[in-house]
């Protein structure tokens, strides 16, 4: 369990409130007039239980299942939603976001070790998780070592998806707002997405216990259908990522 205390720069931001607008006569009165004090707190509880059985000399296999319990301020004060006054229309100003108070994630994970005839390794897990804003996600990955003596490669392959949360949204219109939408976030990282990993780690086997060892990986993320009948205006360019990633590293 943990307690957290978040104090952002300029306070706490009441959610769904406008953006002052930086060099405006009014600035210091609509800057004040967004806070709602200078810090506040929530707590996190997570619970993870877990069963490891050894099904034979070649095959292990691991169930798990996590609870995650989040209370009190859990919106980022500075993820901001744009606001345009109809679909694909003008752009009128900035609102912070506005998140629940509240979370309740669980995970269900599978994974199965087995060990081939001539030494190589199967690696082979699933991962399922919801919560109660509305996200799901699904991520299966596969890995195999072949094993070469003192070296060995693993390529691994990893597919992951995820549904957007319910109040997610990439901009909001001023006809929402004024019908009295209470929670809304723009963060992409709260909407929906697939997300592909290819990867290969090749190592030395120094001594029993040494290893050196290096991995590249290919990273790409590209967004899916959003839980939201807005579309982005026109012109705008839904999040798309792509990274190369290389690790070298030593085990003793």
């Amino acid at each position: 369990m943990s307690l957290d205390t978040i104090s952002p720069e300029g306070g706490i931001p009441a959610g769904l409130s406008p953006m002052a607008v930086w060099g405006s006569s009014d600035f210091d009165n609509d800057f004040a007039a967004s806070r709602v004090g200078g810090d506040d707190d929530k707590t996190v509880t997570d619970l993870l239980l877990g069963v490891t059985q050894v099904i034979n000399r070649s095959t292990i296999m691991q169930f798990n299942y996590s609870l995650n319990l989040s209370d009190g301020y859990l919106t980022d004060p500075y993820k901001l939603v744009s606001v345009f006054d109809q679909a694909g229309g003008n752009l009128q100003g900035y609102r912070y976001e506005a998140r629940p108070d509240s979370r309740t994630k669980q995970a269900l994970f599978w994974q199965t070790r087995h060990q081939l005839a001539g030494g190589d390794v199967v690696d082979l897990s699933y991962r399922y998780q919801f919560d109660d804003w509305g996200m799901s996600s699904h991520t299966l990955e596969m890995k195999y070592r072949w094993d070469l003596g003192q070296h060995y490669l693993e390529p691994q392959l990893r597919w992951y998806t995820q549904a957007a949360v319910d109040f997610y949204q990439p901009y909001a219109t001023s006809q929402q707002l004024s019908a009295g939408t209470q929670e809304l976030t723009a963060d992409y990282r709260l909407g929906g997405f697939d997300a592909w990993t290819l990867g290969l780690r090749y190592g030395y086997q120094l001594t029993d216990k040494q290893e050196i060892y290096t991995r590249l990986s290919l990273y790409q993320q590209t967004s899916s259908n959003f839980s939201s009948a807005v579309t982005p205006a026109s012109g705008s360019d839904l999040p798309k990522t792509t990274a190369v990633m290389m690790i070298l590293g030593y085990k003793f």
